[in-house]
């Protein structure tokens, strides 16, 4: 072998050792980096969740859309079944739920269902102003 061929030699096997020991950047390495780039994402997202709206949060929330006093709702959903806590009427009588509906009162006046927050609220904040009597607690 010549000195030329010896010199070639020494400069092209280090570097098909270097491609062989060094993979190219293939769709495959692209691929799990965008994968690893999702994955961070992701749980970037997760931690970011807005909480779940609390039963407090939704009187406040619907209260003030419909131009009800907030205090008032607070307090009487307080005390009639500490918000939520006791949807059952622990007096005996039958009343149910946030704002402790009759389940007869509850068919003739409001909508939805009767062991929904929501409907719950929405149903008390349309009734109140003109039936307070029905509510033993007082705002």
């Amino acid at each position: 072998m010549s000195k030329k061929s010896i010199l070639i030699l020494a400069i092209i096997i280090p570097c098909v050792v270097f491609f062989i020991a060094k993979p190219l950047n293939t769709h495959e390495s692209i691929q799990n980096a965008t994968t690893s780039q999702l994955d961070a994402n992701k749980e970037m997202l997760e931690v970011v969740k807005t909480p779940e709206e609390t039963t407090k949060d939704k009187i406040i929330r619907l209260s003030t859309e419909n131009g009800f006093n907030v205090n008032t709702a607070l307090r009487i959903a307080e005390c009639e079944s500490q918000f939520g806590k006791y949807r059952n009427n622990w007096q005996g009588s039958s009343a149910y739920g946030l704002y402790q509906f009759m389940p007869k009162t509850w068919d003739n006046y409001c909508d939805g269902d009767i062991n929904n927050d929501e409907d719950q609220i929405k149903c008390f904040i349309e009734l109140y102003e003109e039936h307070k009597s029905w509510w033993k607690c007082k705002a």
